[in-house]
């Protein structure tokens, strides 16, 4: 069953569960009422004297001494009800022009025995017709019968309920329609979404126009694989951009390793030119060596395998300036506070270690390369060149050299790796001229 005819089912259900409990509801309540009705004019007609003495007058062997009845011989019984008069021994007295009795029990008969103002109220069947009876005590050893027929009841509740039939079934047939409707706008963006993503699945193409028409559920779940397509759009754009820019990185080393080759094979080589070709070669293989290495640390997400911890950055920063100062011989001091924090050790200190390497290969001998660890922040300092203006923000793209670099070792992958890194954790990397001059001052913020 497809999710748009579930919706329009539920619906639909909900709709006729809600109607029948409501009409139900609302016959009973019209029952009761009516029946209420009856009841409060059978008690008025027992309990009220100057109507009911002349209904017990009208019944002759009621009329006996000793029941000092005040009411007018002679004056005529309704013709709606039915009347009885039970006396404490159990006989029972009809009117003259009523033929039929109304049933008697031990109840009754001991309400006759009772205080004035005693009812009982019950439904009775007489000659298969339904009554609502009333026995009501006199106070003298004598109880009064009054029955009213529930016919009139019984035929305005089979009307009513008719109608209530009839109303559920147009409400139930409305509120399918409407169920079908509301599950066809609810959805279409579901629909949307699915053919979207198969969409995605049959031609790999991540190009899909997705709107978000409605700020709901659906409406964000839209807004988000709309991102999720970006953002997978965007990654295979990298991806194939990376390649084909490695693949150009990597034919200049091994075009020059293979040149080197074919000239090891001559045999008219002496071998001071032979030491220096090797030397060569050596050289080539240690640069394509660590271009391969930075391509796969940006090709890794070690978000993945590298869980967040407390990471203290003064540590940090000292490790990497011993580590650097044995491999270099240059001067890498660090000063600050230092402080706290929370991101993956492994990729920090990569991060870190590229600055200070790059600072490294700019810096002038006798000077010293300075990291700062302030509360929020990491800096690193050379007095190299500088940067122009322009190239600060290309630096930071794969493969990107300055002028000045292309005549320097180095793969241009060191200050991507730091700008993924560091974006990685929610944070910004910047350049800028160092105060006083001359150099460099690469700045982490998180």
């Amino acid at each position: 069953m497809t999710f748009r005819r579930r919706i329009a089912l539920l619906a639909g259900l909900s709709f006729v569960a809600a109607v029948i409990a409501c009409s139900v509801a609302g016959y009973l309540t019209v029952r009761r009422q009516m029946v209420a009705q009856i009841d409060s004019d059978l008690l008025r007609r027992a309990t009220d004297e100057p109507l009911a003495l002349p209904e017990l007058a009208a019944v002759g062997e009621a009329r006996r001494p000793g029941l000092a009845l005040r009411a007018r011989r002679g004056q005529p019984l309704p013709t709606d009800v039915l009347f009885q008069v039970v006396r404490a021994d159990g006989s029972i007295t009809t009117p003259p022009t009523q033929s039929d009795e109304l049933p008697v029990d031990a109840t009754d008969e001991a309400i006759a025995t009772r205080p004035d103002g005693t009812t009982r109220l019950r439904t009775v069947s007489i000659d298969g017709e339904r009554y609502r009876m009333v026995t009501a005590s006199t106070g003298r050893q004598v109880a009064v019968q009054i029955a009213r027929p529930l016919r009139e009841v019984e035929a305005t509740l089979s009307r009513f309920a008719l109608a209530l039939v009839l109303v559920s079934i147009a409400g139930t047939v409305l509120a399918a329609a409407v169920g079908w409707w509301v599950a066809r706008r609810s959805a279409r963006p579901v629909e949307q979404l699915t053919r979207a993503a198969e969409h995605v699945a049959d031609t790999l193409e991540f190009d899909v126009p997705l709107a978000a028409t409605h700020d709901d559920e659906i409406g964000r779940l839209t807004a988000s694989i709309s991102r999720m397509l970006a953002a997978l759009k965007l990654s295979r754009e990298q991806q194939q951009r990376l390649v084909v820019d490695a693949s150009h990185e990597l034919r200049t080393p091994l075009t020059s390793i293979r040149t080197n080759v074919d000239l090891l094979r001559r045999s008219d080589l002496d071998d001071a030119t032979r030491t220096e070709i090797v030397s060569d070669i050596r050289a080539e293989v240690e640069e394509l060596t660590e271009l391969t290495a930075e391509l796969v640390q940006l090709a890794t997400d070690t978000r993945q395998v590298e869980q967040e911890v407390e990471v203290d950055m003064g540590a940090l920063a000292q490790r990497v300036a011993e580590r650097a100062s044995k491999r270099t011989g240059q001067r890498v001091t660090v000063s600050g506070p230092g402080w706290l924090a929370w991101g993956r050790p492994t990729m920090l200190e990569r991060a870190v270690q590229n600055l200070v390497d790059n600072a490294c290969k700019w810096n002038p001998p006798g000077e010293s390369i300075e990291i700062v660890v302030e509360q929020g922040s990491l800096s690193v300092r050379d007095h190299g060149p500088g940067i122009p203006p322009a190239e600060r923000e290309r630096i930071f793209e794969r493969f990107y050299r300055t002028d000045a670099a292309r005549a320097m070792p180095g793969s241009g992958l060191g200050l991507a790796i730091v700008r993924q890194v560091i974006e990685a954790h929610d944070g910004t990397v910047s350049v800028d001229d160092a105060v006083p001059g001359p150099g460099s001052v690469f700045t982490i913020r998180f």
